[in-house]
Parts: structure tokens; sequence; C-alpha cells
């Protein structure tokens, strides 16, 4: 009994330990996920540094605190940070390095457990058992090591000459990552530890405080005050070598930081994402004196090559007479673009017209413009230009009627009719609303009798041929059945009838269309 009891708890013993296995096994391929899923660039920013003299001045020490958080907050939303090959490399190294220190610590455990195995084992065989299978465990650890110092030499090899020829362009076309801020608020700058003031930005400690962030790019900046004007110079760091690519300087008024924190942005969105800038040329047809923009910025010289950064943009043209064109295009993988703009002209006209007999109101096109339809004036002349034009009709007991004149229609000069009469929509969708639910309840409750009807039927019909006995009531419920399934039949038609003209009104909502007026025959 006892020996039975203890297999019985084995069991469970092993069945909780394989569940346990699994929850933790689950739990950690979640977070590995979870970690991996993570494609972010973290964008953080410190707080910027002034002269000393000006540290009396309120208005220095609030802009150096605001203008590093309004360049955060005007970086462009969904942005894309492209990984070069040099960024890799960086990369791939600090892994290396966080490496080795991961193992070093494994050596050092290894060792030490293998010292200790002296005071173990009282047995000479198993001591010499232990302590060989410790060594090689410590050899596994150092070959790591040794495999792990390789590949930083040649690494760091390649970092010096600049040799990226092992990062191919498909690989660095898909390491892209989206931009996100530090805390994910545009209003959170990173504060330097008080114990690494006074190092560089690049030294082995800030690195590793930064990395410990998940921070990739470093805002940095400097601020001069020249009278009533401020020159603020940034400088963007990448992590993990903590180097500076790019350095911008913008020159304003002290009143103006906003402007001088927009402009930063700009210059420095191209750098943030690391895109290639690329050339933009316009062609108009007809060459018209027209305004371009991109992105809000005016291109001056539309004769010359504009330069922008590579990603989506929106391009706005206008010029006068002619129609807006508004548009969003992704300038990438191709050094210059050659942009084709077809300009159409705005056509402007009048087109003319007229309703049924005996129909009066006042008509409205372009929402407010408003034609009133007498018997002394039948008809309505309204503007268009050449585009589609959506109008009402409003007769004297207030009931409506919505047209549409296509774009082929809306030409000057045309004659047009409305062959239509307003009437109240709603009310004739109620009123065909409750007939269709009518039909259908009056369906529903034929059907018990159908059914029961048939039964009886059936049930007899089953019996006479059961018993070869004749009964009266089988004519009786034959007569009853296909009585009431020719009601069930005819009320379920009635209820179709009804559904398309419950459907037919409800489309009455939809806007007529206007058409050119019939000929008559001779």
């Amino acid at each position: 009994m006892q020996k039975t009891i203890w297999t019985d708890w084995n069991k469970k013993r092993a069945l909780i330990y394989i569940v346990l296995e699994a929850l933790f096994c689950f739990f950690c391929g979640s977070l590995i996920a979870e970690e991996t899923s993570d494609s972010s660039w973290t964008l953080a920013a410190v707080r910027f540094t002034y002269d000393k003299q000006y540290s009396s001045l309120p208005s220095v020490t609030t802009i150096a605190q605001d203008i590093p958080q309004l360049v955060l907050e005007h970086i462009a939303k969904d942005t894309k940070h492209i990984v070069d090959s040099r960024e890799l490399l960086q990369r791939e190294f600090e892994d290396l390095h966080q490496e080795r220190l991961s193992l070093l610590v494994q050596l050092t455990s290894a060792s030490k457990t293998r010292d200790a195995l002296v005071l173990q084992y009282d047995n000479p065989k198993s001591l010499s058992k232990a302590i060989i299978a410790q060594e090689k465990k410590i050899k596994e650890i150092t070959d790591l090591l040794d495999k792990n110092t390789i590949a930083t030499q040649e690494l760091q090899t390649k970092i010096q000459t600049n040799d990226i020829t092992s990062v191919t362009r498909e690989e660095q076309k898909i390491q892209t990552e989206s931009v996100a801020l530090y805390k994910n608020s545009p209003t959170t700058l990173y504060t330097v530890p008080s114990e690494l003031a006074d190092d560089d930005y690049d030294s082995y400690a800030f690195v590793q405080q930064v990395l410990q962030e998940h921070i990739n790019g470093l805002l940095t900046g400097t601020i001069h005050v020249l009278g009533d004007y401020v020159a603020v110079t940034v400088d963007l760091r990448l992590y993990p070598d903590g180097k500076t690519v790019a350095t911008v300087t913008d020159v304003g008024k002290l009143s103006d930081v906003i402007q001088i924190a927009k402009n930063l942005a700009r210059l420095l969105t191209p750098k943030i994402t690391n895109s290639k800038p690329v050339r933009l040329h316009f062609f108009l047809e007809p060459e018209v004196t027209a305004l371009i923009t991109i992105d809000g910025s005016v291109v001056k010289d539309i004769h010359s090559d504009y330069v922008t950064s590579a990603g989506i943009h929106t391009m706005s043209v206008e010029a006068e007479g002619y129609e807006r064109i508004l548009l969003d295009y992704a300038f990438v993988d191709m050094p210059s673009f050659s942009i084709h703009i077809r300009m159409k002209e705005i056509t402007c006209g009048s087109v003319n017209i007229s309703l049924l007999p005996n129909v009066f109101g006042t008509l409205y096109t372009n929402v407010v413009d408003a034609v009133e339809i007498t018997p002394d004036h039948d008809s309505a002349s309204i503007l268009v230009n050449g585009k589609p034009l959506l109008g009402g009709l409003v007769n004297e007991n207030k009931e409506a009627l919505f047209f549409y004149i296509p774009d082929d229609l809306a030409v000057d000069g045309n004659d047009l009719e409305i062959r239509e009469e307003p009437f109240d929509v709603s009310a004739d969708i109620e009123k065909h609303r409750r007939r269709m639910y009518t039909a259908y309840s009056a369906l529903v409750l034929s059907l018990p009798l159908t059914f029961y009807t048939y039964g009886k039927y059936v049930n007899y019909g089953r019996a006479s041929a059961l018993y070869s006995i004749q009964f009266d009531e089988t004519g009786m419920w034959q007569r009853r059945c296909w009585a009431s399934i020719g009601l069930s039949v005819g009320l379920g038609a009635v209820f179709v009838y009804q559904l398309i003209r419950y459907l037919k009104a409800a489309d009455n909502v939809l806007p007529v269309d206007v058409e050119q007026p019939r000929k008559k025959k001779k």
C-alpha cells in the first residue's frame, strides 16, 4: 500500500514539474518574442548648456530646458530610422563586449566551483570525476571566450578600416526601426547622473549608462546669447559608440524659441532618419507661374532641383486659374525624381435646370446658393466649374429632393432637367417599413397553422397506410393543409413585395441624376 501511494505521489510530482517547466518555457518564450518584436529606435535629449555669465537670466535658463523639449515635440511622427552598416557593426561590437563580460562571470564562477570540489568529496575517485566534469565546463567557456575575442578583433578591424562590405544592401533595407521618444514623451529629458556630470558623452561609463536606458540617439546642445538673439547648436550622437554624426545650428530671437526649435527639428530629421537626400525636378504642363510646397516648405525656384530627404512627402501645387493639386508620394530607392504635373484649368460657366410642370420651390447648390422656382420663373441658372455638383430642391411643403450633376454634364451652356418631384422621404420609408413588418408578422403567424395541419395530414396518411384503414379525417386534413400552405405562400409573396417596396423607398434618399432634355418626336 505504501509503495502504491509513493508511486502515485511520484507521478503527481512529475506531472507538477512538467507543468511548471512548460509554464516557464512559455513565459521565457513570451519575453523573448516581446524583446525580439521591439524594433524601435529611441531618441532622447539632455538639458542644453549655456555660458555661465548668463546663468542669472531666467530667459536663458528656461530655454535651456524648453528648446530640447520643443525639438523632440516637432520631430516628425511615424518616422523610420535606417540602420546603416556602420551602426550595425557598432551594435555587434557592443553585443560581443556584453557577451565577454557574461562569459567572464561564468568562468569565474566555474573556477571557484572547481576549487571548492576538494572540500565536497572525500573519495579521490569521485573527486577526480567531478574535477574532470568541471574542467570540461571551464573549457567550453574558454572556447567561447576565444571565439568572441577573434570575432571582436575582426570586427574592430572592419570598423577602423571602414569595411562595411559584410552588410549587403538588402539587409540595410530590412533594418529599419520606428523612431520613438525617450519615455514616450517629448517633455521628459534624460537626466545625466551626478557622478557622470564631468564625463564625456562617449566615455565608457556614460555609454554604459545610456545603453541601460535603451537610448540609441541623444541630442546635446549649447546655447550662445548674442544680445537679443540666441544661437543654438545641437549635436546628434549615436550609441553604443557615442560619436557625433550630425551638428546643426540655428539663430533666432530669444522671444521666438518655438521657431528655432522647428528649424532645428527640420534640420535634424534627415539625420535622425539617416535617409539619403533626393533631388526633385518639376515639369509643369502648361508652364505657368505656380506655388509648389513640400511639407509646407516653399520651392523657391521650380526650374532647379529641390533637395530633400528620402521618404514620404506631401506636395501641393497652386496656380491662379488652375485647380489645386495635393498628393503624397514616397520618394525612396532613387537619388532623383522628375515630377511631371499636368495643370487643369478651372472652367467656370452656368447650366440651365428646368423642373417638371407645377413643381416650385427653392433650388440649393453649393450648400448656400439658392434660386427660387416660381410660376413666372420655371427654370434656374446655376454656376458650374466642370466638377460634379450636388444640390437640393425644397418645395412649399418643406419636402426635399436631392439631385446630382455629373462632371460630363457640368458644362457651360447645358440645358438639364429634373424629372422627379420632392416628397417626404422619411415618411415614405416609415410607411413601407410598417407594411413590410406587418406582412412579415402575418407570415410568421401563419406558419404554426401550416405546420400543424401538415403534421395532422401526414399522421393520418401514415396511419391509413399502416393499418389499411381509410380514415375520413384524412381528406379533411389534406384540404386544410393545402389551404394553410397556400395562405403562407401568399403571405410570403406579400412580404417579399413589401420588402422590395421598402428597399426602393430607402433608395430614395440618394440624389437623382439630372438628364438632358429628351428630343420630341416630329
